[in-house]
């Protein structure tokens, strides 16, 4: 049996509308993705200057992912909780930056454990992704390297420092500054 003109060209005109709207279907969902840098899964937005952690993990939700899976070390959570009475803890990091996002992420899981409450205080300054030390007001004396860089200041003293990567764990490297155990530089690179 033999297929009329018009029979044809509406299974033409069918196969046409599906391959069409495939097409379609195709760019809404995949062409965008083509536009998103190829590293945008490393919480690349610059914050710069003072911050607040709810500010950093609004736009940084890798860093809030990072938090999940670290393993809490409960006795250098209470640790963190009762040492370093007074002294100020300034950490200068990169919201873009997956060094700054791992040790953030690892600390602020242990301060988690301890309902936050801890003897000092901690102060966030973000840094531009291109190292030229934005904002300059907050960083000009503060000798920054590799980042994040944890200060802790006693009495507006520096005490001591991690920079880039603890030696131990962030946690425990932390306490020990803020005890008065280790002074001077800590850091898991072996280049400072």
């Amino acid at each position: 049996m033999k297929e009329s003109p018009a029979a044809s060209g509406l299974v033409e005109s069918a196969a046409m509308r599906f391959w069409c709207a495939l097409l379609v279907g195709f760019s809404v969902a995949v062409l965008p993705l083509a536009q998103v840098p190829a590293h945008a899964d490393t919480d690349e937005v610059e914050l710069l200057g003072d911050l607040t952690r709810e500010e950093i993990e609004e736009v940084a939700p890798g860093w809030v992912e990072e938090q999940v899976r670290v393993e809490v070390d409960p006795e250098a959570a209470t640790r963190l909780a009762t040492v370093g009475a007074g002294a100020e803890v300034v950490i200068y990091l990169g919201t873009w930056c997956s060094d700054s996002r791992h040790e953030m992420s690892r600390l602020w899981r242990h301060l988690d454990e301890v309902g936050g409450l801890v003897p000092w205080s901690i102060r966030y300054v973000g840094i531009a992704e291109d190292h030229d030390e934005r904002p300059a007001d907050l960083v000009a004396a503060a000798d920054l390297r590799y980042l994040p860089t944890l200060v802790v200041l006693e009495d507006g003293v520096e005490r001591g420092r991690i920079v880039e990567s603890s030696p131990g764990t962030v946690e425990n490297d932390l306490a020990s500054l803020l005890a008065g155990e280790v002074e001077g530089l800590l850091s898991g690179r072996d280049d400072l």
